[in-house]
């Protein structure tokens, strides 16, 4: 999905509705995102290497070396990016080949999860031993033993 036509400028950009933070970066995310006054209002998904944090663009917290991502035919892409491929036709290809409900399509990798349904616990957020790298070369989606709630129907 990602070795597809390259990515290009988009002009204007998505309004921000997540911001994902991989690697190193998730420990500092989920700092911010503890500390943060709008944590309440805030929704959360995390995968091997990845934590995503949803809210109404006001609400998301600012990270060092995190992506900002809106949405474009409902799944998540870089604010400033837009596939070479129609938006509607990455996304559904995006979601095929996810199988989840949350996708994320990124120029470098496709993740996905529930949809988390209610607002995050900052107590459950990642500690920085809970941080490693993401998986290359597959599907992260998010685990079994995930800090966060369970999306409800």
């Amino acid at each position: 999905m990602t070795a597809g036509p390259a990515w290009r400028r988009r002009e204007p950009p998505l309004d921000p509705a997540a911001v994902l933070a991989t690697g190193t970066a998730v420990e500092a995310l989920a700092a911010r995102t503890r500390e943060h006054p709008a944590a309440g209002r805030l929704r959360a998904a995390a995968g091997d290497g990845w934590l995503l944090v949803l809210g109404e663009a006001a609400d998301l917290p600012w990270s060092p070396q995190v992506r900002y991502l809106g949405w474009d035919a409902g799944v998540l892409m870089p604010t400033a990016l837009r596939p070479g491929a129609p938006a509607d036709l990455a996304a559904r290809e995006a979601r095929r080949r996810c199988g989840q409900e949350l996708v994320v399509l990124l120029p470098d990798a496709l993740l996905g999860g529930p949809m988390p349904a209610r607002p995050l616990d900052v107590r459950r957020l990642p500690s920085p031993t809970q941080t490693q790298a993401p998986s290359q070369g597959k599907t992260p989606s998010r685990q079994a033993d995930s800090p966060f709630p369970e999306a409800t129907p």
